[in-house]
């Protein structure tokens, strides 16, 4: 159903605040005098809501009218002039309908009316005043009256507007902003989710040409759980109102049966007010599910976008590599000829073992890559294109469903309203004799309430001198418990002083450990000035030690090595001498012979020796002396 260009969304009692019906209700006012909202030609519906009925014994004497204790909300659908022209053509041995605003504005008045004159009455009670009002009663009556004359001439002048729109009720609906398709106005439950799923059904069908590879894996169909949310159960409302014959029912009735059905018939209306509540919420929850859906595809898509990214590169750096590999092999194959190595066949045969099981490799998986994806997206173009036709189909069937149901709904209700009006007048006469009797019954209870007025007066003497004494006793107590807190303060002014006398000795003495504190961190600083000037002092000397340190080791490892070359000089000299002691003992001959001179010198201090005793006992001397 389509809502009407420009209107107001209003609430009435019992519904949630900020919650927009699927069907415009109107609450009408002193301010305004009639509503038309677009209906069928075929199906003109009137619905009125009137919460908390109750007896209220005012002798309206107005047919059709009864008086709610509460405010009354009434509902028009569809045009009320059609209404009354179907109404007529229909229902011709029934009088005419009154017009419902002006209905509802009588009983407005004479609810405000009875207030009135119930809180003037209490009010003289309290006063003494004992009469009873006569001129009120016989204004109301006269103001009752004079309602009943208006209300028949504006019934009059709503047949006479009604027979002016029924001529041309299509170009009525039209100029009201609704849509006309074959003599009936079409509406829509909410505005918000067909435009919605205008935006979200564009943004789905949407595909982009380079994610054409990508593909989705989607769960259960949820065309099930929309099916159920959707449609609305009408069947116990139908039931009960084909099944009911109220033409025969309404002579048997008395004042609580008509309460009781009026309740059955406003629990009803509330009951379809709550199915075409849930239609709405379960159309909108279906779009925010269909928009979730969307997003979650659109996530899978880009992710899998991603991975065949990554496998695309994947490819291509095993094709670099593999081009690599060829040019380095041919390459040590030329450097191997040309240095004159023979490469042996079976490496070759090797690689190109490795370089066909690479082929096949890329082969078999682009092939299956490729058929993998075929297979997924033709399943999901498929699976989409089956499940957007379903949907449509079904949100299609639905919609119709529901425009059928209610209309026959609106219809039996309509019927169902206009027998019970019909009821009213009969039942404000019983409730104008019942008044008179609580009248008298409240007579009495009057008196009651005097005798409980005095009863009340002398309690409330008690109390005031109940409340004398509690004074006093009061009064006492504030006296002893300032007393009592005059001496602690005392007593806390005492510790006070001391605290202070005590806290000025304190800030002296941090005063002079604050000094003393002072003294010791320039003390401080100066004594970490001495500790870096020795600091760098022995920094010096470690270094003076160090090098000493290491001359020493060198001229050690020189003394060794001089030890060493010496003692294999005179082992030398030691083996030449027997040497020439054996050959001179050997020889046969003697000859003499002059004498060899030979020459030594010290390594160390490069002295002259002739022979090899006194160089030793020389070199020991130095190493000694070393």
């Amino acid at each position: 159903m389509q809502k009407q260009k420009g209107n107001r969304q209003e609430t009435t009692e019992g519904d949630e605040e900020g919650q927009t019906e699927p069907i415009r209700e109107e609450t009408y006012d002193d301010q305004r005098s009639e509503s038309f909202i677009g209906g069928s030609r075929e199906n003109p519906l009137v619905d009125v809501d009137i919460c908390n009925w109750r007896h209220s014994g005012v002798a309206a004497r107005t047919e059709g009218l009864y008086k709610p204790t509460k405010a009354v909300s009434i509902r028009v659908i569809g045009a009320y002039g059609y209404l009354l022209q179907s109404f007529s053509s229909a229902e011709s041995k029934l009088p005419p309908l009154p017009d419902p605003v002006a209905t509802a504005r009588r009983i407005a008045t004479t609810r405000e009316e009875l207030n009135l004159t119930l809180g003037q009455r209490c009010t003289d009670r309290q006063k003494g005043n004992h009469r009873i009002d006569a001129d009120l009663f016989a204004a109301m009556e006269s103001n009752q009256e004079k309602k009943s004359m208006s209300l028949e001439q504006d019934s009059a002048k709503s047949l006479s507007t009604n027979s002016k729109l029924s001529i041309d009720p299509e170009s009525h609906l039209q100029s009201l902003g609704f849509t006309v398709y074959n003599g009936k106005a079409r509406f829509k439950l909410d505005e918000d989710a067909p435009l919605y799923c205008n935006s979200a059904s564009t943004n789905f069908c949407a595909v982009d040409a380079d994610d054409t590879l990508s593909f989705v894996v989607l769960g259960k169909d949820s065309l099930d759980s929309i099916q159920q949310l959707s449609v609305a159960s009408y069947v116990d409302i139908q039931q009960k109102c084909m099944s009911t014959d109220y033409n025969s029912m309404i002579a048997s009735w008395d004042s609580t049966e008509v309460h009781h059905k009026l309740n059955e018939l406003l629990q009803e209306n509330t009951k379809l007010k709550e199915t075409l509540k849930q239609n709405n919420t379960a159309m909108k929850h279906q779009f925010n599910t269909l928009a979730t859906w969307q997003e979650e595809i659109m996530k899978v898509h880009q992710n899998h976008k991603k991975k065949f990214a990554e496998t695309r590169e994947l490819i291509n750096y095993l094709k670099k590599e593999n081009t690599e590999l060829k040019v380095r092999l041919s390459s040590e194959i030329t450097s191997h000829t040309e240095m004159g190595y023979e490469i042996i066949d079976v490496s070759d045969q090797q690689n190109n073992v490795k370089e066909n099981k690479m082929s096949n490799l890329e082969e078999g998986l682009s092939k299956s890559v490729l058929c993998e994806l075929e297979g997924v997206l033709n399943e999901n173009t498929e699976e989409n294109a089956r499940k957007e036709t379903i949907s449509s189909e079904s949100l299609r069937k639905i919609v119709d469903s529901e425009e059928q149901n209610t209309d026959k709904r609106l219809l039996e209700e309509e019927r169902k309203y206009v027998s019970f009006l019909s009821l009213l007048s009969a039942t404000l006469e019983e409730e104008k004799k019942s008044l008179e009797n609580q009248k008298k019954v409240i007579e009495v209870e009057y008196k009651h309430l005097n005798d409980a007025k005095d009863l009340l007066q002398q309690e409330r003497l008690s109390l005031q001198e109940e409340k004398a004494s509690l004074d006093q006793q009061s009064q006492l107590y504030e006296t002893h418990y300032k007393e009592t807190l005059e001496a602690e303060r005392n007593k806390f002014e005492v510790k006070y002083n001391d605290l202070v006398t005590e806290l000025g000795m304190l800030h002296e003495s941090l005063a002079n450990k604050e000094l003393h504190t002072k003294k010791l961190e320039t003390e401080l600083a100066q004594h970490k000035e001495k500790i870096n000037v020795l600091e760098t002092q022995l920094k010096l000397y470690e270094q003076d030690f160090d090098e000493e340190r290491k001359l020493k080791e060198s001229l050690l490892r020189e003394n060794g090595v001089l030890n060493t070359d010496l003692q294999i000089q005179i082992q030398f000299n030691k083996h030449l001498h027997e040497e020439v002691e054996r050959r001179a003992t050997s020889s046969s001959d003697v000859r003499l012979q002059a004498p060899e001179v030979s020459i030594f010198s010290c390594p160390i201090c490069y002295n002259i020796f002739s022979n090899t005793e006194s160089l030793e006992s020389h070199v020991e001397y130095c190493l000694a002396s070393d």
